[in-house]
């Protein structure tokens, strides 16, 4: 998400701090002065708190009373030594915990949590989501307007279109400008098939009524391998940054546990790929081996690809 000064940032924050809820856990990572205190007043605004809004490098933890108590946080100077604070007294308390530099804290972060990550960008900033959990996934969905439904047969046509734009668009997957190379009816038998099957899903993700990503999921009959969910995952290059990749794998993984086949996810990804790689990685997916020359790109450019996989368990 693109946002263009410091006023769009803090709008970004008050909008973001009026759908908190209680044990809402924030993460902001961007290098020092990219705006995380910014974004933070802001927070606090739509937590109906009028104090003054300090950055927390020095003291580690400031707190503020709103609609609900907000517990800012600062862990750049304890390098990631989660030990020296007593993380659950904010985690699991009354209120927000919004912790700057979050990363840091490496495993002793909850399993639930809305990664905010603020790059500057010339004279503005791209604000890049990363949701961990079901709450955070639902946060952003409220944020940011987003859709998620199963796909349906009359679904086919902006499919395609969808995946020819993403094959013209970005040499990260597959898909190449020639496409996903099917027929509207050849695509609306493939939806119905998917739908049609207990091990096999396809979700879209719309953004203001466009269509903006897909998920799919495709798994083998053979009962010794039905188990195996292969995973694919495209966004429009326009929406890029806007959390729906995190939004589209968190659906995914839910409906994986919930359904009564799926117990693993796996797919393949681009070495150089580092944003979908960490998303995978935050995701709970693990390189599991490097495929060597795994993919190849205009100019005859060979590229190494990551084999990454997933248990499911109920």
């Amino acid at each position: 998400m693109h946002i263009k000064n410091e006023d769009e940032l803090i709008a970004l924050g008050q909008e973001l701090g009026s759908l908190l809820e209680k044990n809402d856990v924030l993460i902001l990572t961007g290098e020092l002065g990219a705006g995380k205190t910014t974004l933070t007043k802001g927070l606090a605004k739509g937590l109906g708190i009028h104090q003054m809004i300090k950055s927390p490098t020095y003291t580690i933890v400031r707190e503020y009373e709103g609609r609900l108590p907000l517990y800012h946080l600062d862990v750049y100077r304890i390098e990631g030594d989660a030990d020296s604070i007593d993380l659950d007294e904010f985690l699991f308390g009354s209120g927000v915990t919004v912790i700057e530099w979050g990363h840091l804290l490496g495993e002793a972060l909850p399993a639930e949590y809305l990664e905010l990550e603020i790059l500057k960008d010339g004279d503005g900033r791209e604000v890049v989501f990363h949701a961990r959990g079901q709450r955070a996934t639902e946060l952003l969905q409220r944020l940011t307007d987003v859709l998620v439904r199963e796909a349906e047969v009359q679904d086919a046509s902006v499919l395609i279109a969808l995946l020819d734009q993403i094959g013209q668009e970005s040499s990260f997957t597959s898909l190449d400008e020639n496409g996903i190379a099917m027929t509207a009816s050849e695509m609306q038998h493939f939806i119905d098939k998917q739908a049609q099957s207990d091990n096999q899903i396809t979700l879209l993700a719309f953004l203001n009524d466009e269509l903006a990503g897909v998920i799919n999921i495709t798994a083998d009959q053979r009962p010794r391998v039905r188990h195996i969910g292969d995973v694919f995952l495209g966004i429009k290059k326009a929406y890029w940054g806007y959390g729906l990749g995190s939004i589209l794998m968190e659906e995914a993984i839910e409906w994986a546990k919930s359904s009564a086949s799926i117990r693993r996810l796996q797919l393949t990804v681009q070495k150089r790929n580092l944003a979908a790689v960490h998303l995978y990685k935050k995701m709970s997916f693990i390189i599991e081996g490097l495929q060597e020359r795994g993919a190849c790109i205009e100019g005859g450019e060979f590229l190494d690809v990551y084999q990454m996989g997933r248990l499911i368990d109920k």
